[in-house]
């Protein structure tokens, strides 16, 4: 038996000595952290960063888990931390986690017919595709492309100027 706590063991126990808790050496890989004590042997269970219960929401990964730092340090599960914005820019949003890295999932807004514009789509490391929603300026005289930045407004393309050109690019 053991009384070190999570990732050490009793090292140097013989039949002169009770020995000491010391940190396992044993390797861990990427993803992965010290989840009890190793009794009298260096060999700590592991168990994954993003096991049922650790696995983060869409748009965030786990920082902080397992190995990084001394052995000493390997037995963080770390937290949820959201994705860097710049993963995402203004024309895509996140569809999955990073599991242990920055590296969300992106997916690309889409794009809506004329007369339309993507409200609530990526911008800021957003996690919804959005909708397509009317624009608040239509003039049915004249076509228009419309701006990604969800405010509602359209800019105006004179007929003369796009032709037969009727969708948003």
């Amino acid at each position: 038996a053991s009384d070190c706590a999570t990732g050490q063991h009793r090292g140097g126990c013989d039949g002169s000595s009770a020995g000491s808790c010391v940190p396992c050496t044993n390797d861990i890989g990427a993803g992965e952290y010290y989840s009890g004590h190793g009794g009298l042997s260096n060999s700590c269970p592991k168990a994954s960063c993003t096991a049922e219960g650790l696995a983060c929401a869409t748009g965030q990964y786990r920082a902080g888990c397992g190995k990084g730092g001394s052995p000493s340090d390997w037995t963080q599960t770390g937290s949820c931390v959201d994705c860097s914005a710049g993963t995402a820019s203004r024309d895509f949003y996140y569809t999955g986690h990073g599991s242990v890295d920055n590296s969300c999932e992106v997916t690309e807004c889409g794009k809506c017919a004329a007369w339309e514009y993507r409200s609530g789509c990526g911008p800021n490391g957003g996690t919804s595709a959005g909708t397509c929603t009317a624009c608040t300026n239509k003039n049915d005289a004249e076509y228009y492309d419309c701006a990604r930045d969800g405010d509602g407004t359209c800019a105006y393309i004179k007929n003369d100027a796009c032709g037969d050109r009727k969708s948003v690019v």
